[in-house]
């Protein structure tokens, strides 16, 4: 991955077992899904593999900095426990609809395989959020 454009901050909002639904989210009024959520910085040439690994070691500093904050609505999360990261990109179209589409999955924890479609791939632009499933 080379690092010659400008990075950006994404939304991640992350859910064990599941994906949220499109009506979770609402831009418009300012609604996101009530799970965790984490805001990392990624450039467009980033795979989802390069972003599933950023996104556990986002995870693993927050859950080391925040434990005794119960950050995950069910105690705290073992990331030991998934094997998979399922993403897609939330959107709103030009009607004002939220759309959400699959965009790929990518192991974790496992060396050399991930997934090498980036985000430039699936026409992810700056202000898309992510919906992530964490999944066995």
């Amino acid at each position: 991955m080379t690092n010659d454009a400008c990075p950006f901050m994404i939304r991640v909002f992350i859910e064990e077992r599941r994906h949220n639904e499109e009506q979770d989210y609402d831009e418009k009024r300012g609604k996101v899904p009530e799970c965790t959520e984490v805001q990392v910085h990624a450039w467009l040439n980033m795979s989802l593999s390069d972003l599933a690994d950023l996104l556990i070691q986002k995870l693993y500093s927050e859950t080391e900095v925040k434990k005794s904050k119960e950050k995950w609505r069910d105690g705290e999360l073992n990331l030991n426990n998934y094997s998979k990261m399922s993403f897609k990109v939330v959107f709103t179209d030009s009607e004002g609809v939220t759309v959400m589409d699959y965009i790929g999955t990518s192991e974790i924890f496992g060396a050399n395989t991930g997934n090498t479609t980036s985000l430039q791939s699936v026409k992810f632009r700056a202000g898309d959020m992510l919906d992530v499933a964490l999944l066995q």
